[in-house]
């Protein structure tokens, strides 16, 4: 029943939004990039160019439907290599600069978390556990060294559906 829900609720924001294609080139003074970590655990990830979908149009891009992306070689841009990426399938997307990015992973319940990225800064996104799991998006800063620190960004991270039964948020 749950997953149905969840399924449910994800048609109908997809109902009154607008597909969007990623930029194919990476300007550093207008885009970020974004890694998307997905697998057989790991839900349906969908990027909302702005807070969510709250009006018809707002665009949108499917970055990863768990086992069937699998099907597809990872998608690479050039993104700073993690330790993650040796374990796990990922794409990477360029995204717009300066405007509210929602990430909406959804399976057996919906998590949803928004940030603002910065131009020329790159970011990686994944679900920490399957059910009930939080959403964690990283900005991902290269050091002096060579080395990669993963910065928890700020923003939202509301769950629409969980054990604990509906929650519903003001700003939604």
């Amino acid at each position: 029943m749950k997953k149905t829900v969840a399924i449910l609720l994800t048609c109908l924001y997809l109902a009154g939004c607008a597909s969007y294609t990623p930029p194919t080139e990476f300007d550093p003074e207008q885009h970020a990039r974004i890694r998307v970590f997905y697998g057989l655990h790991i839900p349906d990830t969908i990027i909302y160019i702005g807070r969510v979908c709250k009006k018809p149009g707002m665009p949108y891009f499917v970055a990863a439907r768990n086992v069937l992306s699998s099907l597809v070689p990872n998608k690479t841009i050039g993104m700073p290599i993690t330790e993650d990426m040796h374990t796990s399938s990922y794409h990477e997307y360029i995204i717009p600069a300066g405007n509210t990015i929602t990430v909406h992973m959804a399976r057996e319940s919906v998590r949803r978390v928004y940030f603002v990225p910065e131009a020329g800064a790159d970011y990686e996104t994944y679900m920490r556990s399957e059910r009930d799991g939080e959403l964690i998006v990283n900005k991902l800063i290269v050091n002096a060294d060579g080395s990669i620190t993963k910065q928890k960004e700020k923003g939202g991270n509301y769950g629409l559906y969980g054990s604990g039964g509906w929650l519903f948020r003001k700003d939604w």
